[in-house]
């Protein structure tokens, strides 16, 4: 898509204080409605989902744009101006949608005059039964631009599979981004009141509303968290806080950066949530959280940042450090973030691999910056945070879900599981279908003998790497048979309980 993606530009501006459907420009009202009808008419939700992907952004808008070139024109051209944020022909759009084009141009949805036509950094995701107006995500702009932050991921759509019914009740979405959660996973509330600090993010959530046709009532607020909101109760708080670690020099982006720990806004929900929650209601949030061992560093403090709330934290995804921050740091770099250098990082493996100067540098400094607080991994949680009801006891902070992997924890290769040399590469078969891994992992996969613990096998696989901490190399060594387990190639031969808990 050489040429085809580019920098985000701003959507018409958004009001310092709310934005509704009525004070949305006429214009811009009108273009929103124009769209609305286009999409339904032509089966957009059913084009998305067979020609970019049925997930929410295509892996790999170059490859996608290359396969659409097969496509009937009119089918290929709306995916392209509408779901891939590339130039279009207009004199090849359908006739529903080239009718609408004038309107879209005057409300600056859609720039470009005679045949050729392009939205104007957004595109249409169809999600949650509705369709949502986003910005281009980061994959989609030309390398080495910033900006082009997406308001909605794959964390929005696991938040939304995650909440209550909100038929009836008064909702929060803090940090709204494009509304998903106020707008398409609160269908029946009282009220939804929608909150961001970006202006950005403030406008779209107002034009989502108008192209999703919401029939809730729906205020959307400029403003930091709960400060447009001082003196109000919801039956229902939702969050989707930026959560990524930082460093300085690191050059996050304010829609993921979390502070030194990742907690720096969910504290600010946390610590709030007392004040704004109505007599049995809750507050529910997604979060990546750093842990010591089986623990998420957020559990310690939740008695003391909400003691009038009961609290409860369910874990899944379980990463140990090493492979985490060299994942975020590769994506870091990747994106023009931390330190510049060569273009091949390589986790650790026998021979030391090659990873990138800027890489390297950053994991180094997350590595100094987390290390004292004791952090060994990071998990994926569900905060639920419940006022209880007039005359109730607030409970005990709980933490439930499945245990992490441990360098302690033994395994051994699959039943009838065969690992044999093959030059270079080392070919696990197992049931008759053959699955390829590299020589470090099979090395290891052979070390697994039901005897010897993973870090045992690490140190029997791969030795003393040279220039390595100790417990990166064990890390990596449980990230790796973690990957071997979801492959079906190694099984837990003792182990910890299923479950963590705390108090």
């Amino acid at each position: 898509m050489s040429g085809e993606p580019r920098p985000a530009g701003p959507l018409p501006s958004a009001s310092p204080v709310a934005v509704t459907a009525g004070d949305l420009p006429a214009v811009l009202h009108a273009a929103l409605g124009a769209l609305a009808d286009v999409l339904d008419e032509l089966g957009y939700r059913q084009l998305y989902a067979q020609g970019v992907t049925p997930a929410l952004f295509a892996d790999d808008p170059v490859r996608t744009l290359a396969a659409l070139a097969a496509w009937p024109a009119p089918e290929r051209e709306v995916l392209r101006l509408l779901g891939l944020g590339a130039a279009a022909d207009a004199r090849a759009l359908p006739s529903a949608l080239a009718a609408a084009l004038p309107a879209l141009r005057a409300a600056g949805l859609v720039t470009g005059e005679g045949a050729t036509v392009r939205a104007e950094s957004w595109v249409v995701v169809p999600v949650l039964g509705g369709h949502l107006l986003t910005r281009l995500p980061p994959g989609y702009l030309a390398t080495g631009t910033t900006g082009g932050r997406a308001y909605l991921g794959p964390d929005s759509l696991r938040l939304a599979g995650a909440l209550p019914a909100a038929r009836g009740r008064r909702v929060l979405d803090l940090g709204a981004g494009c509304g998903v959660q106020g707008l398409l996973a609160a269908p029946g509330a009282a009220e939804a009141v929608l909150v961001d600090l970006e202006p950005d993010a403030v406008h779209l959530s107002a034009c989502n509303r108008v192209l999703n046709r919401v029939p809730h009532p729906v205020r959307v607020l400029a403003g930091d968290l709960y400060a447009p909101v001082a003196g109000e109760r919801f039956d229902l708080i939702v969050a989707l806080p930026p959560y990524v670690p930082g460093v300085a020099g690191d050059r996050q982006s304010t829609v993921t950066a979390g502070g030194p720990d990742g907690l720096r806004l969910l504290r600010r929900i946390v610590a709030g949530a007392t004040a704004h929650l109505a007599p049995g209601g809750e507050l529910v949030a997604l979060c990546q959280l750093l842990c010591r061992d089986r623990v998420p560093l957020l559990a310690d403090e939740l008695s003391s940042l909400a003691p009038e709330l009961d609290a409860r934290l369910a874990v899944a995804d379980w990463h140990p450090l090493q492979p985490y921050l060299v994942e975020l740091a590769t994506g870091l770099v990747g994106r023009g973030g931390g330190t510049t250098g060569p273009d091949s990082p390589v986790g650790i493996g026998p021979a030391g691999g090659a990873r990138t100067d800027g890489v390297r540098d950053l994991v180094a400094r997350y590595s100094a910056s987390l290390r004292p607080l004791g952090v060994t991994g990071v998990c994926t949680a569900i905060l639920r945070l419940r006022r209880p009801s007039a005359g109730g006891v607030p409970g005990s902070v709980r933490v439930v879900g499945s245990r992490p992997l441990a360098g302690e924890d033994v395994l051994g290769p699959a039943p009838g599981l065969v690992v044999s040399a093959d030059h270079a590469l080392q070919t696990a078969v197992a049931d008759a279908a053959a699955s390829v891994v590299e020589s470090p992992t099979a090395a290891l996969l052979r070390a697994l003998d039901g005897r010897r613990t993973i870090a045992e096998a690490a140190a029997a696989a791969w030795g003393r790497l040279a220039g390595a901490h100790p417990a990166d190399v064990v890390d990596q060594a449980v990230h790796r048979v973690a990957q071997l387990q979801d492959q079906g190639l190694a099984v837990p031969v003792a182990g910890a309980d299923a479950t963590v808990g705390v108090g």
